[in-house]
């Protein structure tokens, strides 16, 4: 993994403070930005033989880990894994965070 270690965001919805890791890669302004997103039970190390040669392509590339996965923080309790917390979590990030 050659892209260093991640950015964090600290999302404060729903009463507490999650960090979720990102990275931001590739030139800012790019024509084009890729946002690659993993599922259960993998982390952005999925990706890692795909960045480069959309780097080299001259995307811009975003990915993060989802809560509970890779770098982001795991909450201790089960009820904080909800579909619509995922969601909202994801959503913090990318549109009031990353824009």
């Amino acid at each position: 993994w050659c892209w260093g270690k991640p950015s964090f965001f600290v999302s404060k919805l729903f009463g507490a403070e999650v960090r979720m890791a990102y990275w931001d890669i590739g030139p800012p302004d790019a024509k084009e930005t890729l946002l690659l997103t993993h599922g259960e039970p993998s982390w952005s190390f999925l990706y890692r033989r795909m960045i480069d040669p959309l780097l080299s392509k001259g995307y811009r590339v975003v990915l993060f880990d989802q809560v509970g996965f890779g770098w982001s923080d795991k909450p201790s309790e089960e009820t904080d894994y909800t579909y619509e917390r995922h969601v909202a979590w994801n959503e913090d990030l990318l549109w009031n965070h990353l824009n």
